[in-house]
């Protein structure tokens, strides 16, 4: 400021001037200061810590010195005399340390790495007890940071190994030797100071009071200053948010200490006791504001100006007042411009991330925001209409009895409830890696009170876009266990499905019928009954339905089933199979068997009729095109897929069944290669025990058994059981 600035400023201010902390008048509660006269704490601030660090730039301290980076007497180096260190909690150091004092400590793995520059703190094999190194991957510069309430524990990671001389691996300082890896706590241990973002002002020079925010029970506040940097108060975060085709995710984040810039509009979360105030001090912000943040701010009590192109949130809770739904929703009606708060931080997003799609009200912060469709009452003749994720997920919760009852009420289970989807709709908002996974509409933990689904799922046509589920226990799938429902007219997109059993979209059919399901890309893995549109069937119809998804397990693998016992028909797998166990699989292009075998569209008994299997079929053993093992009828279907035996000194592959128990085949063409390592067969790799008859078959595929057992064969490559054989043409010059 400039010397005339100076005196006017003084003719108005207060009636004590000072110019240095030290002549600054004791003073409580918030007062105002003028900014003429303030005095930074410098241009970095470090603050000690006292649990295990994050990845950040320290200076590790004694009672007496800094571990400098350099190497004395095979020690590391003392460093500058220790400064003042200042009376607070945390405590701070009033000045930073030298260059070759501090550290920038990262964790890339299960263990940490000091470096200054190129050069990583390490100890040594020898009786020297530190090294300078320039590999960080050495497992001599991996170190182990504990605290354990009252003191750090440094231990290098080379050398904490119990078959290894366990010297010098304490990392402590030394008054007169230096730093060194003790064999045990001798010395002083250290303490870690962390270099943090922002100046912060001290009381005596701050412009203005503190900024207070009243935090709810929530835990949450939205929080907008235009002309103030602000510094994180302790246990507190901020946020920026933007969208992405419609979904809401974290942008930026502003972490305890650090400083959020003037004009930056935040969401604040706070782990202290709530509800609370927290003060925000004033700090200097090092960094602009985030450019892809989609909130913004009023500094008075506004009227947001209206948009025709965007829709506007406010911080609230959902219609029913769970105080577990907080994040932003439609304050008005269709989502148009509200009155927002002093201080305040809303959301705005363009209505165009909706297009094709219904827009979507509100956004939870913690779990999955859920909508009760406006239309529909849940009965076959007037099911409930879903227009959007929010309302699917409200609907699964809703048939599992799992959503937020009213006042007074208990939830229940809606074991006939009916849906229809009126929309394209992108699940992502309600299941994916960082929101966590789908649970699926009739969940398996419905099967312990004997309850099961027995309702519509009606797609009408539309597509479910980024299904994921990740379970390690239960049916995985977008539904669960089913008994006697109607699924139909879905296309499922850019699906992701990990689970250990019936893992499919489907997890278990037991009846009922599925038609028109149609899975266009993305991959199904699981251990044991995995297919394509369903894990395993007992009972029902599956028809007209088509798979391109990859689909991966060890054993019942199948394209569209992996263990069927029901009816599959007209159906198409062009997804590629692979069975991953060591023994008595079973892989199948359309579906497996009991046991554990694979198929190109089953894996298990079943009646398949009018099937086609497209993909690359790969197991151990008990591999086809289009079932690995049947215990039922397969008539008029089609496997043009390459069959594969991977396993040593397993096998039974075939064009169409990998092996046999009971049952047939008939009006049955096989134009893929077949290979494996024993009873490989055009048709059938190998007929089991059980009486079994082909007829009207044909293959075209090579048949090659890579080993010496002499069991491969243009139609059947091992008989073992009662066999039929009957109108067969096979054209195959490289069978042997």
């Amino acid at each position: 400021m400039t010397d005339a600035e100076i005196a006017a400023t003084q003719s108005t201010g207060p009636a004590v001037l000072f110019t240095t902390p030290e002549d600054a008048p004791a003073v409580t509660g918030n007062v105002t200061y003028y900014a003429v006269f303030a005095v930074a704490t410098g241009s970095e601030v470090w603050e000690e810590i006292s649990t295990a660090p994050e990845p950040g730039t320290y200076a590790i301290l004694s009672n007496s010195h800094f571990m400098k980076a350099s190497i004395s007497s095979n020690r590391f180096a003392n460093g500058e005399a220790t400064p003042e260190i200042s009376a607070t909690s945390p405590a701070t150091l009033t000045t930073a340390p030298a260059s070759d004092c501090i550290w920038e400590i990262t964790k890339p793995d299960d263990y940490y790495c000091m470096a200054n520059g190129s050069q990583y703190a390490g100890g040594t094999l020898e009786n020297n007890q530190g090294a300078l190194l320039d590999d960080a991957s050495n497992n001599l510069a991996k170190w182990t940071i504990e605290h354990n309430g009252s003191q750090f524990s440094v231990i290098n990671y080379g050398r904490s190994i119990a078959s290894v001389d366990n010297a010098y691996k304490y990392l402590r300082e030394n008054a007169t030797n230096g730093w060194a890896c003790h064999t045990s706590d001798t010395g002083n241990a250290p303490r870690l100071f962390k270099k943090i973002g922002g100046t912060v002002l001290s009381d005596y020079c701050t412009t203005f009071p503190d900024v207070q925010l009243t935090v709810d029970a929530t835990g949450y506040a939205t929080l907008y200053y235009s002309n103030y940097d602000l510094v994180v108060p302790e246990n507190t975060v901020a946020y920026t948010y933007r969208s992405e085709n419609g979904a809401l995710m974290k942008s930026a984040s502003y972490a305890e200490g650090t400083v959020i810039p003037a004009g930056e509009a935040v969401v604040v979360h706070t782990t202290n006791d709530v509800p609370c105030t927290l003060n925000f001090k004033q700090g200097i912000a090092l960094a602009a504001c985030d450019t892809n943040n989609q909130l913004a701010g009023t500094d008075e009590e506004t009227v947001i100006t209206p948009d025709a192109d965007y829709y506007f949130y406010g911080l609230s809770l959902n219609s029913s007042n769970d105080i577990n739904s907080v994040g932003f929703y439609w304050m008005v009606a269709d989502g148009a411009a509200f009155t927002n708060g002093a201080h305040k931080a809303y959301l705005k997003i363009k209505k165009s991330e909706f297009a094709g799609t219904q827009p979507v009200r509100g956004f939870a912060f913690k779990g999955v925001t859920t909508e009760q469709p406006a239309a529909g009452d849940g009965t076959s003749a007037n099911p409930y209409q879903i227009a959007n994720a929010a309302q699917l997920a409200w609907f699964r919760d809703w048939v599992n009895g799992t959503y937020t009852p009213a006042a007074g009420e208990t939830a229940t289970f809606h074991e006939t409830a009916c849906a229809k989807l009126t929309a394209d709709i992108d699940m992502s908002t309600v299941c994916s890696e960082a929101i966590g996974s789908w649970e699926p509409i009739s969940c398996d933990g419905l099967i312990v009170i004997w309850k099961y689904w027995e309702g519509t799922f009606d797609g009408d046509g539309h597509t479910l876009s980024n299904l994921y589920v990740n379970k390690t226990t239960g049916d995985a799938g977008m539904f669960g266990y089913i008994n006697n429902c109607t699924i139909k007219n879905i296309t499922f997109s850019g699906v992701n499905i990990t689970g250990t059993t019936y893992t499919g979209i489907i997890g278990y059919i037991y009846d009922g019928s599925v038609t028109n399901v149609t899975v266009t890309d993305g991959v199904i893995t699981g251990n044991s009954d995995v297919g394509g549109i369903c894990g395993a069937q007992a009972g029902g119809t599956i028809f007209h339905c088509t798979n391109h998804a990859q689909v991966t397990g060890n054993q019942a693998v199948g394209g569209i089933c992996g263990r069927p016992t029901g009816t599959i028909e007209y159906c198409t797998n062009d997804g590629a199979v692979k069975g991953t166990g060591d023994n008595n699989e079973s892989i199948g292009g359309i579906g497996s068997i009991g046991g554990s075998m694979y198929g190109g569209i089953i894996s298990d008994g079943s009646s398949i009729s009018h099937c086609t299997n497209h993909a690359q079929v790969t197991g151990n053993r008990n591999v086809g095109g289009i079932c690995g093992v049947p215990q039922g009828t397969i008539e008029y279907c089609t496997n043009d897929g390459a069959v594969k035996g991977t396993g040593d000194d397993n096998g039974h592959i075939g064009g169409i069944s990998g092996s046999s128990y009971e049952g047939s085949i008939s009006h049955c063409a096989n134009y893929g290669n077949v290979e494996g390592n024993r009873s490989v067969g055009g048709i059938l790799g190998r007929c089991y025990d059980f009486p079994f008859s082909l007829a009207n078959v044909m293959s075209t595929g090579n048949v090659t058994e890579t080993n010496s057992y002499n069991t491969a064969g243009m139609v059947v490559g091992c008989v073992q059981g009662p066999l039929t054989l009957s109108d067969y043409a096979v054209f195959n010059s490289d069978a042997t």
